[in-house]
């Protein structure tokens, strides 16, 4: 017989992969849940790096973050183990609402911070960058005394 009309005898059959029990799918799906909410989390924080506008783009990751981590501590307290998922979603949770505050404020100063990133992208030397910060400051306390003001 050539090894093309050799049938497998059951030998040589391979165990057939077991399904997980009600248990590991919890874990698994706690796992899934906390590796895309580590992703978002980790594309908040790259976009965060990234000059204005796509910074903004920090603030909707960021709050997709945050609905993942709903979804992660649901998922954790259905898998009825205790671990380190709980500090990875309260310190994600917190890095994400900060992220989402962050974006706020820069969608509030957006005209401001537009004019520091440009200045201080064209500045040729340390004391243009100096002055760049200085003006932003300045227009900054001038808002806010306006504000104060009004």
């Amino acid at each position: 017989m050539s090894p093309i009309e050799h049938k497998p005898s059951q030998n040589d059959q391979r165990p057939s992969a077991e399904k997980p029990s009600g248990d590991e799918e919890l874990v698994m799906k706690r796992n899934r849940e906390g590796m895309i909410f580590t992703l978002l989390l980790g594309a908040a924080l790259l976009a965060s790096l990234y000059p204005l506008p796509a910074k903004l783009f920090s603030g909707v990751f960021a709050i997709a973050a945050l609905v993942w981590a709903v979804r992660y501590f649901i998922a954790g307290v259905r898998s009825k183990q205790a671990g380190g998922w709980i500090v990875m979603g309260v310190l994600g949770a917190l890095a994400a609402g900060w992220m989402i505050l962050q974006a706020i404020g820069m969608a509030v100063l957006y005209p401001q911070q537009k004019a520091y990133e440009d200045c201080v992208a064209s500045a040729l030397t340390e004391q243009a960058a100096v002055e760049c910060q200085t003006e932003h400051r300045s227009q900054l306390t001038k808002m806010l005394e306006d504000l104060g003001a009004g």
